[in-house]
């Protein structure tokens, strides 16, 4: 059984066309086009039915088959996917929290009476009972230790080390009441201070970079430029 080529592919295309008033893609338009140009070409007296298998000389010039009651490829029915679109880069924004880093020193004269690095000492001498394992824990030498406990010992009118020479049960070191009474009150004006300098850090915030700087200066210019 044959029906004529030019009543086939015309009703196929008024069925393309109404279907693509519901489907309007890129591939439906592509078949609405091609079945444009088949049904405006010269067409041969008889057409074998589509049940049948038409013949063509190549296979790549066919016309695309639509599924019976669909007008349109089952794939094709489908939402087309949504282009993904690039984000925009923005820089990091700043999570570090600036702070001070306040060093309190108590001078005496010439010297250094008490500071953050005699008050780590004596917190090491505390829990070590020894001068020169303070120092190791400090990565400081014996000698460095002793100096630093004696210029405290003579800068208050109380000794804040009381250390015995090593002799048959050995040697060792611990503060006095007065020495940890100094390492008190020091310790009650460091956090003080930390305290109010705190409160003034609203003042630099808004001008602090995005991040924090990492290394050195990628290029340091020449003095004469």
């Amino acid at each position: 059984m044959t029906r004529c080529a030019g009543d086939v592919y015309r009703a196929l295309f008024q069925e393309v066309q109404s279907r693509l008033k519901v489907f309007r893609t890129r591939r439906g338009a592509e078949i609405a086009l091609r079945l444009g140009e088949i049904v405006r070409a010269p067409f041969p007296e008889e057409l074998p039915m589509p049940s049948e298998k038409p013949q063509s000389s190549d296979p790549g010039t066919n016309p695309p088959v639509l599924p019976s009651g669909t007008g349109l490829p089952a794939e094709e029915t489908q939402e087309p996917r949504k282009r993904r679109t690039k984000k925009t880069a923005h820089p990091p924004r700043c999570f570090v929290e600036p702070k001070f880093k306040l060093s309190l020193r108590l001078l005496y004269g010439t010297e250094i009476a008490f500071g953050p690095g005699k008050a780590e000492l004596l917190e090491a001498i505390e829990q070590t009972g020894s001068i020169s394992a303070a120092g190791r824990s400090m990565d400081m030498s014996y000698r460095r230790a002793w100096l630093l406990v004696d210029t405290m010992n003579r800068s208050f009118r109380e000794p804040v080390v009381d250390a015995s020479r090593g002799g048959r049960h050995g040697g060792g070191a611990h503060l006095t009441p007065f020495g940890k009474e100094v390492l008190e009150r020091y310790r009650e004006v460091q956090g003080a201070l930390q305290q109010v300098a705190d409160t003034y850090l609203r003042l630099f915030r808004p001008g602090m970079a995005a991040t924090p700087p990492i290394g050195e200066s990628a290029e340091i210019p020449h003095p004469d430029s």
